[in-house]
C-alpha cells in the first residue's frame, strides 16, 4: 500500500501543533499527568503514527477526520485548563475564608 502524502503532511503539522500545545499546557498546569497535557500528548503521538497505519493493513483516515480529532482535542484541553484554573481560584478563596 502506498502512503497518502497529503494526509501525512496534515498529520505531521497537526501532531507538532498538539505537541506544542501540550508543552504550553504543561507549563500552565505544572505537571505532565493533568488532563489537558495528557490528552494533547496522546493525540500528538497518535497523529505521528497515523500515516503509517495503511502499511499495516488499516484503512486510510480522511483529512477531515484528522481535523475533527485535532479540534476535539484542543477543545477538551482548553476546557480542562479553564476548569483547573477555576478550581485553583476556588480553593484559594476557600482557604482565605477559613483564615478569617
Amino acid at each position: 500500500m502506498a502512503i497518502d502524502w497529503l494526509l501525512s503532511l496534515y498529520s505531521l503539522i497537526a501532531s507538532f501543533t498538539l505537541l506544542g500545545a501540550a508543552y504550553l499546557a504543561k507549563k500552565i498546569e505544572g505537571t505532565e499527568v493533568a488532563l489537558a497535557t495528557s490528552m494533547l500528548l496522546t493525540w500528538g503521538i497518535a497523529l505521528l503514527i497515523l500515516p503509517f497505519l495503511p502499511i499495516l493493513g488499516f484503512y486510510y483516515v480522511s483529512a477531515q477526520a484528522v481535523v475533527l480529532y485535532v479540534l476535539g482535542t484542543i477543545w477538551f484541553a482548553v476546557v480542562a485548563l479553564v476548569t483547573g484554573e477555576l478550581l485553583k481560584i476556588g480553593s484559594v478563596s476557600k482557604s482565605m475564608l477559613i483564615k478569617i
